[in-house]
This record gives C-alpha cells, structure tokens and sequence, in this order.
C-alpha cells in the first residue's frame, strides 16, 4: 500500500478499456480536484476500477443512450469508519461512485453479488465483483452496491482511506 492519486489510475482504467472495448459508452465524469492521496495498491485498484467499468460497458449492452457515470468525492460527515487488522479506527472519506443506466442486477442475486461463480453474463465466470471485494478489502477499504429503481441506475460506491496519517487516526 502507497500514497496515489486515484484520478490518475481512474484515467488508466478507461485508457484500458478504451483500448479493449471497440465501441464505448459515453463516459460522464465529474472528479474533485481536492481530493488527497489515497493510502492503496495502485495496480490492485487499476484492476478494479477496470472490473467495475467493464460490467458498467457490459450492463449497458450497446444501449445508445448508455451513460456511465465516474465521480469522485471527500465525504466529511458521513465517512464510513471500520477497523483494521489491529482494531484502530479508519476513516474511509474518499468515495468513488461508477454508476450505469443499465439493466441493472436481478434482485435474486443481490445478496450474493459478491460471491465467487455468481453472473448474469452468459459467458461469465462470475469472479469479477468477487475479486474486487477481496482487493478492495486488501487495501482496508470498502465497496458498495446499490440500485436506484426510480432513475434506473446501478451505482457501485468505492471507500478508500487518504494518504495522510493524520487522517486515518
């Protein structure tokens, strides 16, 4: 775990993608340019950023009126707080949100969305969200799921330490 700039590997992973994918969604972005560091494992989270976006490419399935939206935020009051391995408090203000207009996921597998072998492509494994829970909760940070039914949107919600020491206690 380091010091990096999330924006800069966000910009990786959509170069990634765009790399990968022949035809892209449009793309909304909306970062905060005060964003401190975040205390993680850049190349770990190049590969989930590249996993949440590539359902978000997949989720829309050529619609033409697709739209993933990346945004990123300091959350003040309402930080996520959980522990680390020795049980000190961290707080998890940096919030990345990767949001689709897609289909969205069936409810029967809500629960376990998470979970290895779980997939509603056809030709899925169902290992993508598995891992970037498993990266993410290697990195003492936290992702999120939710479904808005009434604006038709999927949002995956990233929670990650700043890099300052000073924060984090």
């Amino acid at each position: 775990l380091a010091p990096a700039n999330i924006h800069l590997l966000i910009e990786r992973a959509i170069r990634s993608l765009r790399a990968a994918n022949r035809a892209m969604p449009e793309i909304s972005i909306n970062y905060d340019p005060s964003l401190p560091d975040v205390y993680i494992d850049a190349d770990g989270m190049v590969q989930v950023l590249i996993n949440l976006l590539q359902n978000a490419i997949d989720a829309l399935n050529g619609r033409l009126d697709g739209v993933i939206g990346i945004s990123t935020r300091y959350v003040m009051s309402g930080a996520l707080r959980d522990t680390d391995i020795d049980r000190r408090a961290i707080k998890l203000p940096v919030e990345i949100a990767i949001s689709d207009n897609g289909a969205g996921v069936p409810d029967h597998i809500v629960d376990e969305l998470f979970s290895p072998f779980v997939t509603t492509k056809r030709d899925g494994q169902g290992l993508g969200l598995a891992i970037v829970r498993k990266l993410v909760q290697q990195m003492n940070s936290r992702v999120l799921f939710e479904r808005d039914h009434a604006l038709g949107q999927t949002t995956f919600r990233l929670l990650l330490p700043v890099a300052s020491g000073k924060a984090n206690e």
